[in-house]
Formats: C-alpha cells, structure tokens, sequence
C-alpha cells in the first residue's frame, strides 16, 4: 500500500497538514517559523492561524479561498508569503495590523 501524497495526508515532527478537496486544517504546534511550501496542500486557509508565528511560509501549494482576517491577529509575523496559490477575495486593512510584517 503506497503512502497517499502530502495533499491528502502528512505529518511532520513539528507540523501536521491534512486536505481533503475543500478543506484544509494546518495545526503548527509552538512553532515560530513554519515553511509548507511546495506541498500540493489544497483547500481554503484554516480560519484560526496560530498567534505566535514569526514565519508563514505557503508558498507553491493549491490553497484557495481568501485570507483569513486572523491573521492580523498575528502580532510577531514578519514573513508571509502566499505566493503561487489560487487565493481569491479582498485583502482588507489587515496587514496594517501587523506591525512587524516586513515581507509579504
């Protein structure tokens, strides 16, 4: 039996990522700096994103669906890239919230 890909299933020793076609849920355990780039990760961005993140990295998967406005709650982001996805939706005045955000 082969192992499904990572956007079906993958655990990591610090992060775990499951999809399923519409869904996605990215739990970061007291992690600063979280890379989950290029892992064919598909679905919309999980609502409630982990306060403490220093570093986002999604950068090359298939998540789609719009930004969700958690995280301007993100007081010590620096780093956020989103970039090569399928997002979709207005970028509020969120980011204006992000004091520490030096790179989108």
């Amino acid at each position: 039996m082969s192992t499904p890909p990572p956007s079906i299933a993958a655990v990591w020793d610090w992060r775990t990522a499951i999809a399923e076609p519409g869904k996605i849920e990215i739990e970061i355990s007291n992690q600063i700096y979280s890379d989950l780039s290029n892992n064919n990760l598909n679905g919309d961005l999980p609502y409630q994103l982990p306060p403490n993140v220093v570093e986002l990295n999604l950068y090359g998967n298939s998540l789609t669906g719009g930004v969700p406005y958690s995280i301007s709650q993100m007081g010590d982001l620096e780093t956020l890239n989103l970039g090569k996805n399928h997002l979709s939706g207005q970028l509020t005045d969120m980011f204006s919230q992000l004091p520490k955000l030096s790179t989108l």
